[in-house]
């Protein structure tokens, strides 16, 4: 998850419709993921009625041998501890060499933090279908 910058996060809305919107993303040590959104944001309205949510990272290919990604279901919430956001805005700026323009915009939006509870691996680069899942 390291080498990768984008994730796929999936909500629900309040229709029960899936939502899926790209993100930018930095990942910690545990496996969590932490990206700045609006809170107007329809991903961000619908986490806010219900956290669950599910997210995919992957590296892009055109070669269905070469896909390789995680799948996470968890649940995800704004991050309130003004220290950690502070740890993770001048991360986040410096792994995506942001300006100072959006650097004002991540002042004007939310953190927020994906928990995963599952984590299904795929590499087909192993053979097709090869995963391989842990619980937590």
């Amino acid at each position: 998850m390291n080498s990768e910058s984008t994730l796929t996060l999936a909500t629900c809305g309040a229709d029960g419709a899936p939502y899926a919107a790209p993100l930018f993303y930095l990942p910690d040590d545990a496996q969590r993921l932490y990206w700045f959104s609006s809170a107007r944001s329809a991903h961000s309205r619908n986490l806010k009625r219900d956290p669950r949510a599910s997210v995919t990272v992957y590296a892009a290919t055109a070669d269905w041998r070469k896909i390789r990604g995680v799948q996470m279901q968890g649940s995800a919430r704004p991050v309130a501890d003004r220290e950690l956001r502070r740890t993770i805005a001048a991360a986040y700026a410096e792994r995506f060499h942001l300006g100072k323009l959006f650097q004002v915009l991540m002042a004007r939006s939310r953190l927020y933090c994906f928990e995963p509870c599952s984590i299904r691996y795929i590499d087909n680069t192993r053979g097709f279908g090869f995963t391989c899942t842990v619980e937590r």
